[in-house]
């Protein structure tokens, strides 16, 4: 779909449900790359056409008018001396697929150092930008503790500050020190915005794709599509840093998901430096039924989760977390004082035994 390699074949459009299938591109991030792919067909895919061109155009002007707003909030922080990479959203549309359009995003993610955060969110004050409001100092430190990303709103326009690519809970070693002298500046408009180097923002993506257990496909080609960037003599280092990271795992399934879903095959430098044991393929294939299934249980999820960490200390030590490190839900009613956090960790058990001892699916 994106390299070129197969010839369209009309006949993959008979019988095709237009509405069902932008419902279904839409779920998964996929409709701009949709798009793109029916222009291949020419006329044989213009009776679909009409059920997706306005959301096409919609979703094109709100991709250019977001990576419009990139460029200001990056030039701020540069300016102030601030460590910045542009993270998913129109970064990781141009970095995989050559085009901000390519992707569907409603918001800007932007990588910072944890030391830097506090005159990040200073810097984008100066523009106009109000920083999520905390009930205390004591939630703002259960946060930074506890979380991943700060929120700042310029309405229509919302900014997500990361300084790790996942929750605590997650149990995730993300080493970000070492990103910054690989950054990469990539052209927007007449300007260029750092993003990170082609190998971190796979590991990052693949930590993100891993905490909603792959539920929307794109994630998955643009992971595969980042793995295909990276030069093999450098899959000994990346393969390193993804063990370090503690996302090893989290990328094996990433292009084990690829590689079924996508007929991507993962670089072979890959499996030589990370080779998928058997626990890891069938994990991926169950993974992959569930995705194109379209449903899940929080009980799955939960089972999932755990099946993702390695050995018995590694999924004792993802319990014990899911079970007494706090999340948003858990601060939403914690009143931000001492004593409302306390009681919100100690609350946070029973509330995960309604919520995964259901069979419910979601």
């Amino acid at each position: 779909m994106l390299t070129g390699e197969r010839q369209a074949d009309p006949g993959l459009l008979d019988g095709l449900n237009a509405e069902a299938l932008r419902e279904l591109a839409g779920k998964h991030g996929m409709l701009p790359l949709l798009g793109r792919f029916l222009a291949t067909f020419g006329a044989a895919a213009a009776p679909l056409r009409p059920a997706f061109r306005g959301r096409f155009l919609d979703d094109t002007r709100s991709a250019l008018a977001l990576t419009a707003e990139l460029l200001p909030a990056v030039a701020r922080l540069e300016a102030r001396g601030i460590p910045v990479a542009a993270y998913k959203g129109p970064a990781l549309a141009l970095q995989a697929y050559g085009d901000p359009s390519l992707r569907l995003f409603g918001d800007l993610d932007l990588l910072v150092p944890r030391a830097a955060l506090d005159g990040a969110v200073a810097a984008l004050q100066e523009l106009g930008f109000t920083p999520q409001p905390f009930a205390s100092e004591a939630q703002r430190r259960a946060v930074l503790r506890d979380g991943h990303h700060l929120c700042l709103t310029r309405a229509p326009v919302i900014i997500e500050l990361h300084w790790r690519f996942s929750k605590r809970m997650f149990g995730f070693a993300e080493a970000l020190d070492g990103v910054w002298a690989r950054l990469q500046r990539l052209p927007v408009r007449a300007a260029t915005v750092p993003v990170l180097a082609p190998e971190d923002h796979m590991l990052g993506l693949a930590i993100h794709a891993s905490r909603g257990l792959w539920s929307v496909l794109e994630w998955t080609l643009a992971i595969a599509v980042l793995a295909r960037a990276v030069p093999a003599e450098r899959w000994a280092e990346v393969g390193a840093r993804a063990e370090a990271w503690g996302c090893a795992r989290a990328l094996q399934v990433s292009l084990l998901l690829s590689e079924a879903l996508f007929a991507t095959p993962a670089p072979a430098a890959l499996w030589a430096r990370l080779p998928a044991d058997a626990a890891t393929r069938a994990l991926a294939r169950a993974i992959a039924a569930h995705v194109l299934a379209g449903t899940r249980s929080p009980a799955w999820y939960l089972r999932t989760q755990v099946a993702l960490r390695r050995g018995p200390l590694g999924k004792l030590a993802f319990l014990l977390r899911s079970l007494f490190v706090a999340t948003p839900s858990d601060w939403a009613g914690a009143g931000g004082t001492r004593h409302g956090l306390a009681l919100a960790r100690v609350a946070r058990p029973f509330r995960l035994l309604r919520k995964y001892g259901s069979r419910k699916s979601v």
